[in-house]
């Protein structure tokens, strides 16, 4: 085993009003761990979310850092928006990933095109350091669908992703199918999905199937995404609920988890008068999400774009019905009669009635707990860790 360097713009650090730092749910002790088991010292660099909380909000709603591993916040390119165009904070940011990269004997970068994935590439070999790529989801659409900047930049990111991806020396997928057609690599690569599925427990089928067969006051649905990402299509569930509204099915309620700023959801929230239908619960530790799931009836996945859904796994892992848009990764996991093409408020809303029609829910509750089956953390942290381990002693 060696100094390893985990690298990721997704991966966010918060403090806390007395400067201790915390992680988002990205970086999770869970996911923390497989680094740590094979490596001698795991740093982790991560983007800067310039964002500091009280010290009770932060353990209730961040992750704490594991002991034995070090974190490098990295300045966020982004954040503010001036950083886009600041020389000085370009060439801070270059410094940071450098000098972390010189230090380390091997580099997972956790995303495949960006500015620290663009860098850490350069400087992995520059400095013929070995590293790996983990490919989550689709680079175009995720540009695509973030305003005129984004069609911009579209482009360029979708070329440097298949062109990172390509010349890799290691991939790790975490679809099966979709997203090697995409981006295949010139170098090792494996289909293993990024999803945290814990022990399946055949008694979690038998209460939902017992809970659904109750007469049901309301139905809650429930997202997880982060709130100020536009492409998670969360408005147009929301939009969806005041269509139902409208036309008399008063019984659900959407619950929505998440970091991020929440000003844009609660201005639609008003502009269609579903106060009391929509709640916005915001961040919340990763321990507390699965019986977060086990209160919901419906999860509902609407984005524009997806990899292999970790939070559609972990729902089906809880034997929740679930229905999500045709994208990506979710076509390998939904159920064919209950995807949606994203951004279809309409569809979304009547696939909602149709779920909750007589014997459905627990026809989706049986075909996610069967789905779950297929990425059980046993026989998925093998196939991982039997790959991490090739690429740490390559």
């Amino acid at each position: 085993m060696s100094d390893l360097l985990f690298v990721s713009l997704s991966g966010r650090v918060i403090r806390d009003t007395e400067g201790v730092l915390y992680l988002n749910s990205h970086m999770n002790s869970n996911i923390i761990s497989r680094y740590q088991n094979i490596s001698d010292k795991l740093t982790l660099l991560l983007r800067d979310n310039c964002q500091t909380v009280d010290k009770v909000v932060a353990i209730k709603s961040y992750n704490i850092i594991p002991d034995g591993v070090t974190v490098i916040p990295c300045i966020n390119p982004y954040k503010p928006i001036t950083n886009v165009i600041n020389l000085n904070v370009k060439r801070k940011i270059r410094e940071t990933i450098e000098g972390s990269v010189i230090k380390a004997d091997k580099v997972i970068i956790a995303q495949a095109t960006g500015i620290y994935a663009n860098l850490a590439i350069k400087f992995c070999k520059k400095y013929r350091k070995k590293y790996l790529v983990i490919v989550g989801g689709f680079s175009f659409e995720c540009d695509w669908y973030n305003g005129i900047k984004g069609k911009i930049a579209a482009f360029y990111r979708e070329y440097m992703c298949k062109k990172n991806i390509k010349n890799a020396d290691f991939v790790l997928y975490v679809t099966n199918q979709a997203l090697q057609s995409r981006y295949p690599t010139n170098g090792k690569g494996l289909g293993c999905s990024d999803v945290e599925i814990c022990l399946l427990n055949e008694m979690l089928l038998e209460k939902r199937i017992e809970h659904y067969e109750k007469n049901r006051d309301s139905i809650i649905i429930g997202t997880m995404a982060q709130l100020d990402v536009k492409l998670k299509g969360l408005k147009y569930v929301i939009e969806a609920i005041s269509y139902l509204k409208n036309k008399g099915y008063a019984k659900f309620q959407y619950q929505i988890v998440g970091n991020g700023s929440d000003k844009e959801l609660k201005r639609l929230i008003r502009k269609y008068d579903v106060q009391d239908e929509v709640q916005i619960l915001g961040s919340m530790p990763h321990e507390n999400v699965y019986s977060w799931i086990d209160g919901i009836d419906i999860y509902i996945q609407p984005s524009f774009t997806e990899g292999l859904s970790r939070a559609i796994l972990e729902a089906m892992s809880r034997a929740c019905p679930v229905i999500c848009s045709n994208v990506g990764g979710n076509i390998e996991l939904g159920h064919k009669d209950f995807l949606f093409k994203p951004g279809n408020s309409e569809k979304i809303g009547d696939l909602l009635v149709k779920a909750t029609k007589k014997g459905n829910l627990i026809l989706l509750s049986k075909y996610s707990f069967a789905k779950a089956n297929n990425y059980s953390e046993k026989e998925l942290d093998r196939k991982r860790n039997a790959f991490l381990e090739e690429f740490m002693l390559s």
